[in-house]
């Protein structure tokens, strides 16, 4: 009898907790909808029989009041945590290359393209055009995402080697050679699918930059 009783017992509860599960996983599931999904939500409460009554039993019913909820992820732009194939983004700041030389500006802009989740390539054109030197740069580079890309806060490493042309305008000297850069940087989203960026890399041309893009 009393092994009975404990299948019994073992039996109801795996039921409850397949139900907890089940009831769970639903709820993730509304609270965090498909991109384009309607998801109507009713509201239910319950009411409790008067005291009296034997077996106060719950009587659940459904109030008049509805709540709809919407999510146009398409229409809004990407969400945190949706896939990512690429950007473009222009990109200002300050590069140095010889130590004995002023901080100038520096400009450009690239275009990446995820291969793989978290690795892409990005082609970068930059120049650099100082008082003395005039420097740019094409350099077809590599980075690695630290976090999804789709996210809100995504860190990321980057590096690549490249074609460097410099004009020294004092004696107007010319020189190319090949080109390598390798740093970090950050990319903050903003509303919908733009975003900033802030980073430093070094290399034949050091920068300090920030860039603002668009994901597709």
């Amino acid at each position: 009898m009393r092994r009975l009783t404990m299948g019994v017992f073992i039996s109801l509860l795996a039921t409850g907790l397949g139900f907890a599960q089940t009831a769970e996983n639903s709820w993730e599931n509304l609270k965090q909808p498909q991109p384009g999904h309607k998801i109507k939500i009713v509201n239910v409460s319950y009411h409790r029989s008067p005291p009296g009554n034997g077996d106060r039993k719950l009587e659940p019913f459904l109030t008049a009041a509805h709540t709809l909820f919407l999510r146009e992820g398409a229409a809004n732009g990407t969400k945190s945590g949706s896939s990512v194939h690429g950007f473009v983004r222009a990109t200002i700041g300050g590069a140095k290359q010889y130590l004995d030389e002023p901080w100038h500006f520096t400009g450009g802009g690239s275009l990446r393209f995820y291969v793989l989740k978290r690795f892409s390539v990005e082609p970068e054109f930059i120049v650099a055009p100082g008082p003395r030197f005039k420097q740019w740069t094409f350099v077809p580079n590599v980075a690695l995402d630290l976090a999804d890309p789709g996210n809100r806060v995504t860190p990321y490493v980057i590096g690549g080697i490249g074609y460097f042309h410099e004009l020294d305008k004092s004696i107007d000297y010319k020189r190319s050679e090949m080109a390598w850069n390798g740093g970090i940087g950050v990319r903050l989203r903003l509303a919908g699918r733009t975003f900033v960026s802030p980073e430093f890399r070094v290399g034949h041309i050091s920068r300090v930059a920030v860039s603002v893009g668009w994901m597709f």
